[in-house]
């Protein structure tokens, strides 16, 4: 990622909860120019859990890394893949 996000907030609805097996998922935010997959692109894997919802993993380690939101223009990166950005919620989702 690139700069700052453009806000960080977490979600704590069934489906977050299901994908990311914890109660409660930080997201950090991202305009998609500012997301650039720099290593291992090959082993990244996708489902398209909505129109809106484009979830990818890595096929290697089975960690997931972030989810498309086009008709939002944003990436959320999970924000637990960051280990130098400080978790700052600002925005509860459900």
């Amino acid at each position: 990622m690139t700069g700052a996000p453009r806000g960080m907030g977490y979600c704590h609805c069934s489906s977050c909860r299901g994908w990311s097996a914890r109660p409660v998922n930080t997201v950090a935010l991202w305009a998609p120019d500012a997301v650039r997959i720099t290593k291992g692109a090959y082993q990244i894997a996708s489902v398209r859990k909505s129109p809106n919802s484009l979830r990818k993993w890595c096929e290697a380690c089975g960690g997931h890394r972030l989810a498309g939101h086009p008709q939002w223009k944003i990436v959320d990166v999970y924000a637990a893949t960051i280990p130098s950005l400080p978790a700052r919620p600002g925005v509860p989702a459900n």
